[in-house]
């Protein structure tokens, strides 16, 4: 018998290639051979989406092959497309009715905690967060999310604690470091900042940590560094 993930992973590559059309048509072959095969399911899904078709997204996201017992990640990938066709108060509605059947259901933890990052629903986040961490505490992005929502709830100690956390998971994770070196800036630490800085650089370009270390400059009253930094940069943008 004919492998399905073959053409499945045949899919995944057009994808990285944003050859989208070719990689439907892959999965499209998964299906042929394993009409149950739910990663192909979910990921026609995902490129449909993608690709702006968003109801036939829906359409595949209850596949004829499962009858009425459609796997809950095609459950929760139907309820996250909500969102990208503008609605997302019902794809906060759905996926917390999916979480509420499944508490242990990550994926859509961490687009509840996306979906409240971006409604500016702060403690929504965290709460999102802490479920994140409870179940992928080596995940940085569950920190990163922490940590962003500590900040904006106004407790500066727990939002350092938990982005410090997401950097010592993953050194370049660029979120979380960027937003250590504003805390560290605006409580006015220059070696925190500068101890962060540091630790990102090798995984970033010049020219984004620029407006940083003119911050940083500035902080130290250096202003001849700081018009440095700014006319390198104004030199060479990228």
């Amino acid at each position: 018998p004919w492998d399905a993930s073959l053409p499945l992973t045949l899919a995944r590559i057009h994808c990285v290639r944003e050859a989208f059309e070719d990689a439907l048509h892959a999965v499209d072959e998964a299906l042929v051979i394993d009409p149950r095969l739910l990663d192909a399911h979910d990921l026609r899904a995902q490129i449909l989406g993608d690709l702006g078709r968003h109801e036939e997204a829906r359409a595949a996201c209850a596949p004829a092959a499962f009858g009425d017992a459609i796997p809950l990640e095609l459950r929760g990938r139907a309820a996250f497309l909500l969102a990208e066709m503008g609605d997302a108060e019902g794809a906060t509605a759905a996926l917390r009715a999916l979480v509420a059947e499944r508490p242990d259901y990550a994926w859509a933890w961490l687009r509840l905690a996306g979906l409240a990052q971006a409604a500016g629903a702060h403690q929504d986040q965290l709460d999102a967060a802490e479920q994140i961490m409870r179940l992928a505490p080596s995940n940085p992005v569950g920190h990163g999310y922490a940590g962003d929502a500590h900040r904006k709830l106004d407790r500066p100690a727990e939002a350092r604690r938990a982005l410090e956390r997401a950097l010592t998971l993953s050194p370049s994770y660029l979120f979380a470091g960027f937003t250590l070196i504003d805390l560290a800036i605006a409580d006015e630490e220059p070696a925190r900042a500068r101890k962060v800085i540091d630790a990102i650089a090798p995984h970033t370009s010049p020219s984004s940590l620029a407006s940083h270390r003119i911050s940083l400059a500035l902080l130290e009253k250096d202003r001849p560094e700081a018009n440095r930094i700014f006319a390198a940069l104004c030199r060479d943008p990228a």
